[in-house]
């Protein structure tokens, strides 16, 4: 069995809010656009530094955005609402973000939360407009990471079903028309990666974790096999996150070479499809064992053990050992932080730590037989040292929540009354608005 360790994505944020700050600063024209650019460009080379350093085998590109990576593509097709007067092209820094936050003359694009994440993303609008490559932003991700690392990173970008199922304007009339007009971008992408040498391209298809009819279940056949009909030399890992696989035993035959699986959120689900459908042994799976969305430390022997699991029930060529969803829904790293009690602190683990844990993992399963020594007590001694924390035996607090009832959870009082209380206490405006996303 061969091992690999990789991400789906990382926090594109910066260490210390970087991106943020020069986002923000760029708002207000305190930057120019050549700066802007600069920053932005060093925040991305030292997220892969980083990754490189930490030991991560397979580097992932492409997952960087100058504010949301829905936008990003959508634009990159040409997705431009005709209310901001685009002219075609490369689209400027000007119409993008007038697109994602509006301007004097025009309202922004709709903002909706993406799947049962608190991330919000820009909804793409589709209004009959021919749809034209204006960029290819992946191709120049995977571009830079090799030039400036002499590395073949893995190129991700958001897949074709789950773009067209969350963009809105279509109908049933002509939904068919923006499909024929969408995939055949997806393949430009696709072999302009494949002729500049990515071994591997990772399509994020989240939707394909929601129910899907046979309609649906069709659709998504006849997108990947007219993909890799159109680019044969493509080595697709198909990634799905958030919950179980959909369908399981009919999507794992789409002519993909590899799939990832969430086995945090979809354990239960991506598990039984194994013991049900087996895995074929054709593909390279991709495992979530390590919670990419909370906070805290992984108990690393239990992962080994569903690795074990995992491997016994399948009969993939090769594993690669990830989080179950991109890191950029946690923080960076615990090493910022320095007032936290060291118990709470050690229990802790943001992206960075995150990736040490995929990283040992990944070592100790590569070692022959398993004879590497590991660290795994570590991780089980932080969390019990938590567990027994005083903080975690307030009998005062456990004697509540066992008083906890359902009546608790019952309003006494309707809508109008608890609006005119609110206003009193809150003092809020009419639109109170935050700036963080």
């Amino acid at each position: 069995m061969t091992y690999t360790s990789t991400l789906i994505g990382y926090p594109y944020i910066g260490d210390d809010r970087e991106w943020k700050k020069a986002l923000e600063a760029f708002w207000r024209q305190e930057l120019t656009e050549e700066d802007f650019q600069a920053t932005l460009k060093s925040i991305r080379l030292s997220r892969i530094e980083k990754q490189l350093q930490l030991g991560i085998d397979v580097v992932t590109v492409g997952d960087f955005t100058l504010y949301d990576r829905m936008l990003d593509t959508a634009l990159m097709f040409g997705l431009v609402p005709k209310r901001f007067n685009w002219q075609g092209g490369r689209v400027d820094l000007h119409t993008y973000y007038s697109v994602a936050r509006g301007n004097h003359s025009a309202v922004a694009s709709e903002m909706t939360k993406w799947f049962n994440t608190n991330y919000h993303y820009i909804v793409p609008e589709y209004e009959g407009q021919p749809l034209q490559l204006t960029e290819n932003k992946v191709l120049a991700d995977f571009l830079e990471a090799k030039e400036a690392f002499g590395i073949m990173a893995k190129p991700t970008l958001i897949g074709p079903y789950t773009f067209y199922k969350l963009t809105k304007g279509y109908n049933k009339l002509t939904q068919v028309e923006y499909l024929l007009a969408l995939i055949p971008l997806y393949a430009q992408i696709i072999q302009e990666l494949v002729d500049a040498g990515a071994e591997w391209i990772q399509i994020e298809e989240p939707s394909l974790v929601t129910t899907l009819d046979s309609a649906e279940l069709k659709l998504v056949q006849e997108i990947y096999a007219q993909l890799m009909m159109t680019v044969p030399a493509a080595k697709l890992m198909l990634q799905t996150y958030f919950e179980a696989l959909c369908s399981y035993e009919t999507l794992i035959t789409l002519p993909v070479q590899g799939f990832g699986l969430d086995f945090v959120h979809g354990y239960k689900g991506n598990m039984e499809s194994l013991r049900q459908y087996g895995f074929p042994p054709d593909k390279v799976l991709a495992i979530g064992v390590v919670n990419g969305r909370d906070i805290w430390r992984s108990n690393l022997a239990e992962a080994n053990a569903m690795i074990q699991a995992i491997e016994k029930l399948s009969d993939a060529k090769e594993l690669w050992i990830q989080p179950s969803s991109n890191l950029q829904h946690v923080p960076i790293s615990t090493s910022f932080e320095k007032k936290l009690d060291p118990v709470l602190k050690q229990a802790l683990a943001f992206a960075d730590e995150k990736i040490e844990e995929i990283t040992e993992l990944t070592k100790y399963r590569k070692s022959q037989n398993g004879t590497r020594r590991h660290n795994f007590s570590e991780s089980m001694k932080a969390i019990e040292a938590l567990k027994n924390h005083p903080i975690r035996q307030n009998k005062m607090i456990q004697q509540a929540v066992q008083s906890v009832s359902t009546k608790d959870f019952e309003r006494h009082s309707d809508f109008s009354q608890r609006q005119k209380l609110q206003q009193q206490a809150l003092a809020l405006p009419l639109f109170p608005t935050t700036t963080s996303r």
